[in-house]
């Protein structure tokens, strides 16, 4: 690219680079991630924005697609087991993985949420409110993309503090 700088004259601009932003779904705490994202790289980076939807075909074919079309991907990923060969594909000094610990090696670049220790200590800041009730339910559709890790959190916090509790 050429640039021009007033009184200045002409110039070669910074090679743009693209980044891929592969996220599950679009949700409103998705889109502050994503505005966050954009809104802190620097001037020579476009990014592009893309849903997998926890469809692993959608997953295969967005990366598959994309292999070497970017200089960087950070992916969203979630527990399918065909998930580490599919990003395999990717270089890892290339690849981010963000939000699950799931399907990551050593060597791969990753930020992480934890899941577990995070809902653990929310609900401990709740246990004065639990206390005036019998039972404690959790609800944890079939439906549900989410690691199973907040159950085990759940019953290990329901036990310690000697709560009544139901999984459904």
């Amino acid at each position: 690219m050429i640039d021009s700088v007033p009184n200045k004259g002409y110039y070669v601009a910074n090679e743009t680079k693209k980044v891929l932003l592969l996220l599950d779904t679009f949700k409103a705490y998705k889109e502050v991630l994503y505005h966050s994202f954009i809104n802190n790289l620097p001037e020579n980076i476009i990014a592009d924005v893309q849903f997998h939807h926890y469809n692993i075909d959608n997953f295969k074919t967005i990366i598959n697609n994309s292999i070497g079309k970017y200089y960087k991907y950070i992916v969203m990923n979630f527990d399918d087991d065909n998930l580490p060969e599919i990003i395999s594909k990717i270089s890892n000094d290339k690849l981010l993985l963000i939000d699950w610990n799931v399907h990551s090696n050593s060597e791969n670049n990753y930020l992480f949420q934890d899941f577990g220790k995070s809902f653990s200590r929310s609900l401990e800041g709740a246990t004065g409110l639990f206390g005036k009730y019998k039972e404690i339910h959790f609800l944890y559709p079939s439906f549900t993309n989410h690691l199973k890790e907040t159950i085990t959190f759940f019953k290990k916090y329901c036990k310690a503090f000697n709560f009544n509790f139901k999984i459904i």
